[in-house]
């Protein structure tokens, strides 16, 4: 795989040398200051563009605070046109040749002529690539000239400080564009690359960039975020898009995919189905869209095959989304008025056929180890039915609103289950092993309700409420037969050939009051206190959750099944959560217009919480009820420091403390007599866990370069500890104990660069990583044990594009994970999983496509041996027709034929390994047709 590093950093050491020495003709510069000397002042945000004789734009900026432009990588030795544009003025149009020996020019003071812009100007002048309109950054579509196939996402790499990153992320300026709308809407689903994967470049009038608070009425920097809207052509607000595709390969696989959507101003509508062998994920309505774009960036592995995923999988999808968007104009009038209506609903069918095999290593000390292995097989068809309702949201005047998003879930499962496994100790003495058969029925229902009312009062505070219930159900059919031997005590075998009905039932509800905003009721206006945001709200959490079990057993003499009165029991357990605040924040900021906006907010909030259990079982030994009232207080400083078109800083840090309860399971469980290899016990004396938490965080934002810094530390008493012991058999008893000593330290950061090597070509570099150190307490065979755990989990991402004719992605993930045992002779154990990936794509032509990926895996744990292997990927596509409408694509599938699924993990004195059978070399050709129309 070292090789392949080298190749891949020569590729692009390569094509950073081509575009230098491309760009080696753009020497020229031009600068100066936008002046209206007619009212003696600069003006700033004037749009600078520069054309070449045949009126196409060559590049373009905007003037400064102080009106200064600069313009670089110019053209020599031709006629080029300078165009200085600004809302309210007249173009300022200056023609202009530059040659080698005066490539520098300094226009000074350009007088721009007060004005309105008339048809003849703008023509001779040429639409302006980009301007401030208001607060909103606005670009100018057909100021670019592309392809004619090509789509929003194209448009968007050209636009100066728009960067699209490798993962899907679009930032301007540094700054993460929370939502990207079109025509001021969700574009199905809001779905980013929906909206800039499938329409046209040319249906585009502007694309639009602002900044947006959460809450209008009452603006925040904190609550500050960035927006995108597409705004279309008036002729192009209608249309049809989509993807039909079918694919068939060796190994009988087969894939295909059906996407139909229709969109009005005012309505969408759209079709979708999927079905494969090949482990494609066919999920939600959204996700389906979302594979199903006529364009997708080439370098992105995303919508292929899983091979990481285990077992051999069939899935079928089909859905259906509506919505309808109702324009209204909000006045104090008391009509009531409906903002949308809409919702999807998704079927799905998958079968899945997995084969796995397990090893787990126990140490109790350097030269004491239990090893345990399992090996199964798993039958599944699952089915399920899903709808939801979009939001409605439904207001009276402008001041009083009511949201409501309701969905449903249905779904049936059946599995058939065969295992076996063993129990060995460090001197390969074989304890145990059991077999187990099963098959199970399940059918469950999940009910969500989400409703939010608010009322902005005429003293200047607003009350908010908010409730959402959630339901579920489940009743599961259960068939086993279970076999236990132990070579050390012939006293615990067992066989059990079980039948059993398990229904449960969980009610979740929250209710949430807020009166928002009450200081000025409190202090009156013009007072300082009247600047502290104060708001009072209460937070309801209620749980009731049911279990209804009938369990029997085959009678050993009688060959009857009997009922098993310990498992047949049914029980009700009521949880209440009550949390009543108060919150108190004071913002203090320094703005100087057009150059930095400095703030620091300071919040308060008290809390006392009041945590009540109670459960009622027909077992009487579970009957309780248990009340617990705590002080939860909370305290956070957020300062954020925006230097205007520069950068962005912004620290966080954060105090807060919680509670965990012990459940019904820690403190009187009912213990299942087939789990051969693990029992609880009870702990009734349990004590709440206390948490107390400290987190820093630090973003930065800039042009240059993005990351981010967090740091928490978290310390927790009477922490919610095991205290196990192995028996000869090799079973782990297990009971939940308190213990001190629980620490957590947590460190993670994400940091991005864009390099723009020149106008086509770009390198992305990124890192994010993630390091954890816990300190555990527990008890292992009665001896005091403290588990010290460090995970390291980094992973680096190389993507470098040349336009729309090359990318290539290079990433590697790290993740290594070590487990100190201090109380057991400083026995260590360690998992290490190492990945590697290389995928690269190339149009040789505008409608010839080759794409590859390259795969290197690599696990090792104290648990089994090491296990390599790769994946080799390997694709070519060719568009057909006017418009590229029709595909056809041939796709080689893990050439090599080495693939595999493992995964490694840890818990305290425990490691893992489990390798699992998974999907394997294939090819495949597929046929795909994109029907698209926008405007009539």
């Amino acid at each position: 795989m070292k090789s392949i590093k080298w190749v891949i950093v020569g590729i692009l050491f390569s094509c950073a040398v081509h575009a230098q020495s491309k760009d080696s003709l753009h020497i020229g510069k031009i600068s100066g200051i936008a002046f209206d000397s007619s009212h003696n002042y600069v003006l700033k945000n004037a749009s600078i563009a520069v054309y070449n004789s045949n009126k196409e734009l060559i590049t373009f900026t905007m003037s400064n605070n102080l009106g200064e432009f600069v313009l670089q990588q110019l053209p020599v030795n031709q006629n080029i046109r300078l165009v200085i544009s600004y809302v309210g003025y007249q173009p300022f149009i200056k023609e202009m040749f530059l040659n080698r020996k005066n490539d520098t020019i300094d226009l000074h003071y350009l007088n721009v002529i007060p004005g309105d812009n008339n048809l003849h100007e703008i023509v001779i002048a040429g639409i302006p690539p980009v301007r401030m309109n208001g607060d909103t950054l606005e670009f100018s579509a057909d100021a670019f000239h592309l392809d004619k196939n090509a789509v929003a996402e194209d448009l968007l790499t050209r636009l100066p400080g728009v960067t699209l990153w490798g993962d899907g992320t679009i930032t301007v300026n540094g700054k993460t564009v929370s939502h990207v709308l079109v025509e001021g809407k969700p574009f199905f689903g809001g779905s980013t690359v929906v909206a800039t994967q499938n329409i046209p470049k040319d249906a585009i009038d502007k694309i639009q960039v602002y900044q947006k608070n959460k809450r209008e009425d009452n603006p925040n920097p904190f609550d500050s975020v960035t927006e995108m809207n597409i705004q279309l052509k008036a002729d192009k607000k209608a249309g049809r898009f989509g993807k039909v595709s079918a694919g068939y390969g060796t190994r009988d696989t087969y894939e295909g995919d059906l996407s139909m959507n229709f969109f009005s101003p005012a309505t969408q509508f759209g079709i979708i189905g999927a079905a494969n062998n090949t482990n494609k994920t066919a999920g939600s309505v959204g996700q389906l869209m979302e594979n199903s774009t006529f364009k997708g960036r080439q370098a992105n592995i995303d919508y292929q095959p899983d091979f990481s995923r285990s077992g051999v999988n069939k899935a079928i999808a089909s859905g259906l989304t509506y919505n309808h968007n109702f324009t209204h104009i909000l006045t104090d009038k008391p009509h009531i008025l409906m903002d949308n209506i809409g919702g999807d609903y998704s079927f799905r069918d998958n079968r899945t056929n997995n084969r796995s095999a397990s090893t787990t290593l126990m140490t109790f000390g350097a030269d004491s180890t239990l090893t345990q292995k399992s090996n199964g097989t798993n039958e599944s068809l699952q089915i399920t039915h899903d709808l939801s309702l979009h939001k409605l949201k439904i207001h009276k005047g402008n001041k009083i609103g009511l949201e409501f998003t309701p969905s449903a879930s249905i779904t049936q499962n059946d599995n058939t289950y065969n295992t076996s496994a063993s129990s060995t100790s460090n001197k390969n003495d074989l304890l145990s092993i059991s077999n187990t058969t099963s098959n199970t029925h399940t059918g469950s229902g999940r009910y969500t309700a989400n409703t939010q009312f608010n009322d902005k009062l005429k003293n200047g505070s607003e009350l908010l409420v908010y409730h959402s219930v959630n339901y579920q159900h489940s009743d599961n059919t259960l068939s086993s037969l279970s076999s236990f031997k132990s070579y050390t005590n012939q006293s615990a075998n067992q066989q059990i050939d079980r039948s059993a009905k398990y229904i449960t039932s969980n009610l979740q509800q929250q209710l949430n009051v807020t009166w928002q905003n009450i200081s000025p009721l409190i202090f009156g206006y013009g007072h300082f206190m009247s600047t502290v945001n104060i708001d009072l709200y209460n937070e309801l959490y209620q749980t009731t959750e049911s279990n209804d079990n009938h369990v029997n057993d085959k009678d050993t003499l009688t060959k009857n099944f009997l009922a098993n009165t310990y498992l047949t029991y049914n029980n009700r357990l009521n949880v209440i959560n009550e949390n009543p605040n108060i919150r108190i924040a004071k913002t203090f900021s320094r703005i100087l217009a057009d150059r930095y906006s400095k703030s620091l907010e300071v919040v308060l909030i008290a809390t006392v919480q009041f945590y009540i259990q109670q459960n009622h079982s027909s077992h009487s030994f579970q009957e309780y009820k248990r009340d617990y009232n705590a002080f939860v207080p909370y305290l956070g400083f957020r300062y954020e420091n925006d230097q205007f078109g520069r950068h962005r800083n912004s620290i966080n840090m954060d105090i807060k403390r919680s509670y965990q309860y012990a459940t019904t399971d820690m403190l009187y469980p009912i213990v299942d007599s087939t789990n051969f290899y693990y029992r609880t016990e009870g702990n009734p004396s349990l004590k709440p866990a206390d948490n107390n938490v400290l987190s820093l965080k630090y973003d930065h934002t800039s042009k240059k370069i993005d990351y981010t810094f967090n740091v928490t530390e978290t310390v927790t008493g009477n922490y919610l500890g095991s205290s196990s012991y192995v028996n000869e058999s090799g079973m782990t008893v297990n009971k939940t104990v308190n213990l001190n000593g629980r620490r957590r330290l947590e460190v993670n950061g994400v940091a991005k660069k864009n390099f723009k090597l020149s106008k086509l070509n770009q390198l992305q570099v990124s890192d994010e990583a993630v390091y954890s150190n816990d300190r555990i307490p527990n008890y292992l065979n009665n001896v005091l044990n403290t588990s010290i755990t460090d995970m390291l989990s980094n992973k680096v991402t190389l993507y470098f594009s040349h336009l729309d004719k090359l990318a290539l992605n290079l990433s590697q993930n790290v993740s290594h994970y070590t487990s100190v045992q201090q109380g057991l002779d400083n026995a260590r154990i360690k998992n290490l999983s190492l990945n590697t990936v290389l995928s690269a794509s190339y149009n040789l032509t505008k409608k010839w496509y080759i794409g590859s990926n390259l795969t290197s895996n690599r696990f090792s744990s104290s648990a089994a041996a090491p296990v390599n292997f790769n994946i080799w990927n390997a694709s070519t596509s060719y568009r057909l027709l006017k418009g590229s409408n029709l595909e056809l694509k041939l796709a080689a599938l893990d050439i090599l034929g080495q693939n595999k699924n493992v995964a490694n993990y840890g818990n305290s004195y425990t490691v893992t390994q489990t390798v699992n059978n998974v999907l394997q070399q294939y090819f495949m050709l597929t046929v795909s047709y994109f029907p698209r129309k926008f405007g009539k």
